[in-house]
């Protein structure tokens, strides 16, 4: 096994505990600092304990006659990646599909976030949202020992990126992400590339592999193919409640509810979802009558609406997954014809004439389209979901 060279432990403290400078804030008596963070970082002992270090020591000065560092090979080759991706985006247009963004504080549209952020916090972008200021993307993350086969692992192919802030894309771990003049461009994956990253995500969504946990190899990265044919470098399935990886991915669903949150505000007055079902609500007939129950209001995130597609297929939403949605399609009266779920042009899904019935999976990414075909393979209809990407 590879060793992992960040512990659980140290990741988990890294991103739980108060940062540097709160702690720095603290000692200092400054009084900007919002009442419930001060609560929660002076309640607890140990915190208390490194600001009370930090009021008679102060901070660390720099030592005049320290030996000069021997970095190893492996962190001067992480450095210099930096500065050359830093080189390269400069003079990056913000926001663009593709570009991984870090940001440091938490800002919303109605200002900033009372919130400690112990580190930044990485996306990787996909496209533009339906609501202004909000894009959808993955979090990123750099500890590429703990991939699982749901991670893609960056290479030095696919553009120019900080490996110290983004080393794979958690494909598990979708986020909307609030644009605001606070971020920082740290990476840029490059058109063909970024389609990889898009079919294994459509992989991902649809659980086109199942759950092999025997070929599980916490620490093992390697290059296969996604079922288009992209090649790609993952890790393996995740193993036992024993994997590493099943306590590192909770830790990140819970760093990336960070990014979330200014983004939810945002889209706080409908489900993300709303957009497209109306899209196909528009093409359904109803029973028994025509009015669609849906939960408008984002307090809800469970209801389900259905109806008749194209006079040949039942149609059924399900919303109960705050990342998924599913399409439960299945055949009225025997017709035949075909439903096909596509992206951006690429066919993702296909209910054939040879199923009685299917789920379709759609994740929050714009593009999408439902393609629904006659006996004889001609499209009879096409439903945009949405504006496509340019």
């Amino acid at each position: 096994m590879k060793e992992l060279y960040s512990t659980i432990e140290q990741i988990e403290a890294r991103w739980f505990r108060p940062s540097d400078d709160l702690l720095a804030r603290l000692a200092h008596a400054d009084q900007t600092v919002p009442p419930a963070l001060r609560q929660a970082v002076t309640s607890d002992a140990a915190a208390m304990q490194c600001i009370d270090a930090l009021k008679i020591n102060g901070p660390l000065e720099a030592i005049e006659d320290m030996e000069p560092l021997n970095p190893p090979a492996w962190m001067l080759e992480m450095v210099e990646r930096r500065v050359n991706a830093q080189r390269q985006l400069a003079n990056a247009t913000i926001p663009c599909q593709g570009q991984i963004l870090t940001v440091e504080r938490l800002l919303t549209p109605d200002g900033e976030l009372e919130m400690d952020i112990p580190a930044p916090l990485s996306v990787l972008l996909d496209g533009r949202g339906d609501t202004e200021g909000v894009w959808y993307g993955w979090y990123t993350a750099p500890e590429v020992a703990y991939a699982s086969v749901w991670d893609y692992v960056l290479q030095e192919e696919d553009g120019p990126f900080d490996p110290g802030l983004a080393g794979m894309v958690q494909l598990w771990n979708p986020v909307y992400f609030y644009m605001t003049p606070a971020v920082r461009v740290i990476g840029q994956i490059v058109p063909e590339r970024l389609q990889a990253i898009r079919a294994l995500a459509a992989e991902y969504v649809s659980r086109a592999l199942g759950d092999n946990r025997e070929t599980s190899r916490p620490g093992f990265i390697g290059m296969r193919e996604t079922l288009q044919g992209h090649s790609v470098v993952t890790g393996t399935p995740l193993g036992g409640e024993d994997d590493p990886r099943r306590r590192y991915q909770q830790i990140y669903h819970a760093v990336a509810d960070a990014v979330r949150e200014p983004a939810r505000l945002a889209l706080a007055s409908r489900p993300w979802w709303a957009v497209w079902w109306e899209s196909i609500a528009a093409s359904l007939q109803f029973e028994p009558s025509p009015a669609i129950a849906l939960a408008m209001d984002g307090t809800s995130t469970d209801e389900t609406s259905e109806g008749i597609l194209a006079g040949r297929f039942r149609l059924r939403m399900d919303s109960s997954n705050e990342n998924v949605i599913r399409l439960h399609l299945s055949r009225v009266g025997g017709e035949g014809g075909a439903v096909r779920l596509t992206r951006l042009g690429q066919t993702l899904q296909t209910f054939a004439p040879s199923q009685a019935e299917t789920v379709l999976s759609l994740d929050q990414r714009p593009g999408y389209a439902l393609e629904i075909l006659g006996d004889d393979g001609s499209l009879i209809e096409r439903i945009e979901l949405d504006e496509p990407e340019e």
